[in-house]
């Protein structure tokens, strides 16, 4: 008995149907932080850190800061240049602060660090996260 392949235009279908909903996950993971803010920042602060911490292992040691005057983090290298960034929304107060109590977190020539506390304030809101410092994962703590 002969077997039947699929052709190219079931081959497209079976794509275009993918793609779209692939499209609206992505949407609806967009809109599902878009309106909270504290969310919002958090999302932003991880992604900054797990650029930091690729970043760190072709550039050597790296050091993540919250700067309140400028409201942003960012992420410098040891001669204090600005490497990466991400601006806080307006209504967000955040503090980070390793396991030792530094004000910031430095990440070695691994991508490596210390456990930390991100604490994100908003105005209705607050939200703490724990940074495992030897894997980069994030984890959020309670109340």
């Amino acid at each position: 008995m002969a077997t039947r392949g699929l052709t190219i235009i079931e081959l497209l279908l079976a794509t275009m149907v993918l793609s779209v909903a692939v499209a609206l996950a992505a949407a609806s993971a967009a809109r599902s932080t878009g309106g909270d803010p504290v969310r919002r920042a958090a999302a932003l602060a991880r992604d900054l850190d797990a650029r930091a911490r690729l970043l760190a292992r072709h550039e050597g040691e790296l050091m993540i800061l919250v700067e309140s005057a400028h409201r942003r983090v960012v992420a410098r290298d040891r001669h204090g240049s600005l490497l990466l960034t991400i601006d806080l929304p307006d209504s967000i107060e955040c503090e980070l602060r390793s396991v030792a109590g530094d004000a910031g977190l430095l990440l070695d020539s691994r991508g490596q660090s210390m456990d930390a506390v991100l604490r994100l304030v908003g105005v209705d809101r607050s939200l703490s996260l724990r940074v495992l410092g030897l894997s980069g994962q994030w984890i959020e703590e309670g109340p």
